[in-house]
């Protein structure tokens, strides 16, 4: 496994909206309730941060993730923001979306150039994919 790989299962990831962590490969029963009651079956973490990992500047980040955001206006998402505790992965900031399907999550995360995204189901561990 790359080191790249290995810095994406540790990354932590927190729903602002919702005052929430996601850990990679774990539960979240507050997130579940979440789901439960607005009907939610799955959610994708995605960002359109540092492209490949190539670190842009913030002006460029924020346009990207506009994009993102306009892409999936007609999806339920909040705010999420993700990072690592290394010293060299900065905080970005994305978005849980809702009901995304898993195929549909994979073709966003690589239209925004992304290696990975994070994505989950109700009752179920959350998993990295690699795009």
């Amino acid at each position: 496994m790359s080191d790249l790989e290995l810095a994406y299962l540790k990354a932590y990831y927190y729903l602002i909206d919702l005052k929430l962590d996601l850990v990679v490969g774990g539960f979240n029963m507050e997130l579940d309730h979440y789901m439960l009651i607005n009907n939610y079956k799955s959610w994708t973490v995605i960002t359109a941060y540092n492209p490949k990992s190539v670190v842009l500047c913030e002006q460029d980040n924020k346009y990207n993730n506009e994009n993102l955001k306009n892409d999936i206006k007609n999806y339920t998402f909040l705010n999420i923001e993700s990072g690592s505790n290394s010293d060299n992965w900065e905080v970005e900031f994305g978005f849980i979306i809702f009901d995304l399907a898993k195929v549909d999550s994979i073709k966003l995360g690589k239209k925004y150039n992304q290696n990975a995204i994070l994505f989950g189901e109700i009752n179920k561990k959350s998993e990295i994919i690699f795009c």
